[in-house]
């Protein structure tokens, strides 16, 4: 069974138990009223289970219950009837007036039914009548003006998430093309603009210059060598893969509109029915509405006690235990200064059930304990309002209903919060569908079209080196030539992807702007560079950037402020960068194990370029060195062939 039917059920037990509270009251010559009660109970559960799918039914259904409830003086249908017009406006359709005709009809038949069934006069009955419509009336708008205050904060909560997911896919995607930009920057780009300037140099080719065939051939092979490093890092997962919420950040709680409205709705009620006769001629009403409706104004201490009972209703969402905690406390001088309203007790109620659904079970179910203890605890020990009638057994009886309220808030909770977590995971796999989408769409384009242009042309090149005649030789300096102009063609699209197509000097300035991030977060970095950086940097110097990167990014995650060092060293046709920190610092929360991916990329760039990565750990921290070599890695097939055409001397 899903969770909001638990909660249904357990609203329905609610329901039933308040209104089998009447059964005690009930004459025991009078077998046909305690049937009616039992019946009303019973008839409780269809309204309850239509309301989410069919307000407009449950509250039909509910009408006659109403006018039952009210005749035998049960608290079952006014309590019910704010619940069902909170469904029904909550649904977003405009229903004011047939929530007025469901109220009004019942109440006039209640008065009718009331007047028969006592020996009233009819103009008791309409005085009734027209005092419960009143009741009724401030009950539904209630329901109903929380009801549209839900449906409009849902409607704001759900254009704010879908904002804040657009915002964080633009920003993932915007980082996803900045990471792909800086790959084929990185040296691709340099790589095939001096690729097609050699190639389109076709007569060289075609008169069989020295070396002109071999020189394209290795040059198409480092471009080569620059495309399948880029595709190695577009298939390593950026962090963009694994989406994380923004930082929720803490605020002093404020009231709701919904929560003013609350208040609002229960000052008016109070007011309204602290305008009802002190009598109607009707122990049963007289003894269980009528004198919990009144507010001795006489009391000094009685409009501050209502206060403090009603305004932390304003809280009921951002705040509730804590205005539960302040109800409590007003709930218990009301007692002793003998000034208890009904309706200002009822409030208490709806706390009840907003700590539940709105806090963990281990925090509001302790609170509405102590809570409810201190209430039940004061009923034992004072006498209370005089003249009440009634004795503690019977005032707190209606508290063993607490853990039903309880129950039905917790299940709601448990809905909201699965129903987040299903549309958090929709929007991370729209979110990573889209930059996989972009790395996708990436990768094809350099392997179906770049990559695959640059080998066959390798492959012309190798063909006019090896052939023995004049015109095979012009053929394929031809297809060299026709490859160059394709090859150019995609480039447009490739320099428009692309944002830093000069790779970095790694000069001390230039690393300096690398740590300035990690410093900014409170990691105390040194900074050491020796050699003479090249004049030309390549992708061993893009490569090395991407490292001293990754491996800042993991001393902030898995370190915190630890003392790091970063080193870099130019040496004769290789780079040496390496990154050392002195261990986690006291107090810091490490991140989570990672997925290994960062390691991994950065083995992977070393190995490419024909280096090596090396991890060191131990207790005094955790390092990474890795030599990255300038020249291009040929494969060793390619070196004998190269080798080969040396001319001798």
């Amino acid at each position: 069974m899903r969770p909001e039917r638990w909660g249904d059920l357990a609203l329905v037990a609610l329901l039933v138990g308040l209104s089998l509270t009447g059964l005690p009251s009930v004459p025991a010559d009078a077998p046909g009223m305690a049937v009616a009660v039992v019946a009303v109970a019973v008839l409780q559960v269809p309204p309850v289970l239509l309301r989410r799918t069919r307000p407009r039914v449950a509250l039909l259904l509910h009408a006659p219950l109403l006018v039952a409830s009210a005749a035998l003086a049960l608290p079952s249908g006014s309590v019910a009837l704010p619940v069902l017009a909170f469904a029904l406006l909550r649904r977003g359709r405009p229903a004011l007036r047939f929530l007025t005709a469901v109220t009004l009809a019942p109440s006039a038949a209640a008065g009718a039914v009331w007047a028969a069934l006592g020996g009233h006069p009819p103009v008791s009955g309409l005085a009734f009548a027209v005092l419960l419509a009143l009741v009724l009336g401030t009950q539904a708008a209630a329901g109903a003006a929380l009801g549209a205050a839900s449906r409009s904060a849902q409607q704001r909560a759900e254009d704010a998430r879908a904002a804040a997911e657009l915002a964080r896919l633009d920003a993932a995607v915007a980082a996803e093309r900045a990471r792909i930009a800086d790959e084929i920057g990185g040296g691709v780009l340099v790589g095939l603009r001096r690729l097609v300037t050699a190639a389109s140099d076709a007569d060289a080719l075609a008169r069989g210059a020295p070396g002109a065939a071999r020189a394209l051939q290795v040059q198409a092979r480092e471009v080569l060598d620059g495309l399948s490093r880029v595709l190695v890092a577009l298939r390593t997962p950026s962090a963009a893969d694994d989406p994380a919420p923004p930082p929720r950040r803490r605020a002093l709680p404020l009231p709701t509109t919904g929560g003013l409205v609350l208040v609002a709705v229960f000052a008016v009620t109070v007011v309204v029915t602290d305008l009802l006769p002190d009598e109607t001629g009707d122990p049963t009403v007289d003894l269980l509405v009528l004198r919990w409706a009144d507010v001795p104004l006489q009391q000094p201490l009685t409009v501050p006690l209502l206060a403090v009972q009603l305004l932390p209703l304003a809280w009921w969402r951002t705040a509730p235990v804590a205005a539960l905690a302040v109800t409590t406390l007003g709930s218990t001088g009301s007692w002793f200064a003998g000034s208890t309203h009904l309706v200002a007790e009822t409030g208490w109620s709806v706390l009840v059930h907003a700590a539940a659904r709105t806090a963990p079970p281990l925090v509001s179910g302790p609170a509405v304990l102590l809570c409810s203890t201190v209430v039940l605890g004061y009923l034992a020990m004072a006498p209370g309002p005089a003249g009440t009638g009634l004795s503690t057994a019977q005032i707190a009886g209606p508290f063993a209903l607490v853990p039903v309220l309880w129950t039905v808030g917790v299940l709601q909770r448990a809905v909201r919060l699965r129903t987040e977590r299903e549309a958090a995971a929709r929007a991370g796999g729209r979110l990573r569908g889209q930059v996989e989408a972009e790395r996708v769409w990436t990768a094809r384009e350099l392997h179906d079209l770049v990559a695959h242009h640059v080998s066959a042309l390798a492959v012309q090149a190798a063909a006019a080196r090896s052939a023995g005649d004049p015109q095979s030789v012009r053929t394929a300096a031809g297809h060299v030539a026709d490859l160059a102009r394709r090859i150019e063609e995609t480039l447009p699209a490739l320099t428009a992807a692309t944002r830093a197509p000069v790779p970095p000097a790694l000069t001390v300035d230039d690393v300096e702007r690398l740590v300035a991030p990690v410093r900014t977060a409170g990691v105390p970095v040194t900074v050491t560079v020796s050699g003479t950086p090249s004049p030309v940097p390549g992708d061993a110097e893009v490569f090395a950037q991407r490292i001293l990167t990754e491996a800042l990014t993991n001393v902030v995650r898995h370190a915190g402020a630890s003392p790091t060092a970063v080193a870099v060293e130019h040496r004769a046709g290789e780079v040496v960068v390496e990154v050392r920190d002195a261990g986690p610092v006291d107090g810091h929360r490490a991140a989570a194990a990672g997925s290994g991916l960062g390691l991994l990329g950065m083995r992977e760039r070393a190995e490419l370029l024909g280096g090596e990565l090396v991890v060191r750990s131990g207790p005094d921290g955790f390092g990474v060195r890795a030599r990255l070599p300038r020249a291009a890695r040929l494969l060793p097939e390619e070196e004998r062939t190269v080798a080969g055409d040396r001319p001798r001397g």
